[in-house]
């Protein structure tokens, strides 16, 4: 049994060193070389749609005798400032959400991730053992956040640029949607850690004293980032969140 159990605490520690890095911040996935390069070749797609854009609404409005300057000159103005802004914007949501994370503290939240001792998963090694796969589980989770956010940042041009068009208001709407809770998630979640912090019955730094807790503590951190998504979605059918967003692109 002991040599089960080191076995468990050993895959345990690995997860802890993983998603030690992955719960307290965000890295400037940005200014990776991949994702900038990336990045500059939705501009240029994002910029030959405009044009396209342009073109195409310029010969209707010609044709019908409509103003061109408040139906294709201001929307191409907004497009091309948000399209060049959308590395900086997801770059200063990315610094929010971790100086969200830096306020409710990174100690407290890594705590409540520490890993049990060889004693006491020997004692419960049953109920010790969801905890460890659950601790898996959410490091999968992270890796997955990680990919969303850099295929985000990539799209960010288009999805951004959308927003200046009324007939692709709803995806860029869309696109911020999916980008706000793929960001704050994270912030989210070390929320949880931190209010559980007291049910969960830590003793120092040695993570929760009931396995039971533990597991259901990483069960709803797991959950997350689907709860969010639901939540951020009801907003907008509620047309709560986008009300501020359609006037400001109407006007």
């Amino acid at each position: 049994m002991s040599l089960f159990a080191s076995f468990a605490l050993g895959w345990a520690d690995k997860a802890f060193g993983l998603l030690t890095p992955l719960v307290t911040s965000t890295p400037a996935l940005w200014t990776f070389p991949i994702v900038v390069n990336l990045w500059h070749t939705s501009v240029v797609i994002a910029g030959v749609l405009t044009l396209a854009v342009v073109v195409l609404s310029g010969g209707r409005l010609m044709s019908e005798g409509g103003s061109l300057a408040r139906s294709v000159i201001g929307p191409v103005i907004l497009s091309m400032l948000l399209m060049f802004a959308s590395l900086r914007i997801a770059g200063f949501l990315v610094g929010l959400n971790n100086a969200v994370i830096e306020t409710v503290g990174r100690r407290a939240v890594v705590a409540n991730l520490s890993i049990p001792t060889l004693v006491r998963v020997e004692n419960d090694l049953i109920l010790w053992l969801p905890y460890i796969a659950l601790m898996l589980g959410l490091c999968l989770v992270y890796l997955i956040r990680a990919a969303e956010l850099m295929v985000l940042i990539v799209l960010s041009p288009l999805g951004l640029a959308s927003l200046a068009w009324p007939f692709s208001r709803a995806f860029g709407l869309r696109f911020i949607q999916e980008l706000t809770v793929v960001i704050f998630v994270q912030s989210l979640q070390a929320i949880i850690l931190v209010l559980s912090r007291g049910l969960s019955g830590l003793e120092g730094s040695t993570g929760p004293a009931n396995p039971l807790v533990g597991i259901v503590v990483l069960y709803v951190l797991i959950r997350a980032p689907s709860t969010l998504r639901r939540l951020v979605q009801a907003g907008v059918s509620s047309q709560v969140i986008p009300l501020a967003l359609l006037r400001l692109f109407s006007a």
